[in-house]
């Protein structure tokens, strides 16, 4: 199943991908739309909420698991089979969305070849009034059930709660106790 579906109309919803959002940036990114559907197609909406996407090899290549993950490769980028397998883990866990982190992989590829794995950045944010959205272009829409978990996703990540995290000695007597009768190594 694809992520994405081809979109030649203008009419703009929740999950539809836009260019020449007014991001004041050099390179403005593509976006995508969160903006609930029901409040578009009602004349509900003011604003629209747009996430930016950014390529996902970048952003991942330049964390700092990535890195810890790869700084043992050889001359030839070769991993151990260990690393090799933290990598793919490491990569599953984004490509699937597992996680509710910052990032919502979007893979653009089967439908527009030329364009690059995408993330959605929960942190890159925009809003226009609704009125301006005859300047946005409109480039795929994101098909269901993607679009409803990316919003699933996005609600999950601007809701988290803080909390204190225990101190590494109880984290580690409560590893141990979870993993017997395995030896755990700190």
């Amino acid at each position: 199943m694809a992520w994405l579906k081809e979109y030649d109309r203008d009419e703009i919803t929740q999950g539809t991908i836009v260019d020449n959002v007014p991001w004041e940036m050099e390179e403005a990114p593509l976006g995508i739309v969160l903006t609930n559907a029901c409040d578009v197609e009602w004349n509900k909406a003011s604003y629209l909420l747009i996430a930016s996407l950014l390529p996902a090899k970048d952003i991942l290549q330049n964390s700092t698991e990535f890195e810890q993950i790869t700084q043992s490769a050889d001359e030839e980028n070769k991993l151990s089979k260990t690393k090799s397998n933290s990598l793919g883990s490491f990569l599953r866990d984004f490509i699937h969305n597992t996680n509710i982190v910052r990032y919502f992989f979007i893979d653009p590829t089967p439908v527009y070849p030329s364009l690059p794995h995408f993330f959605v950045d929960f942190q890159h944010l925009i809003t226009i009034p609704y009125s301006e959205k005859i300047n946005l272009s409109t480039i795929a829409q994101l098909d269901s059930p993607h679009r409803e978990k990316l919003i699933l996703h996005f609600s999950s990540y601007v809701s988290r709660i803080a909390v204190d995290r225990i101190d590494k000695e109880t984290y580690q007597d409560t590893l141990r106790a979870l993993s017997e009768p395995f030896e755990l190594k700190f």
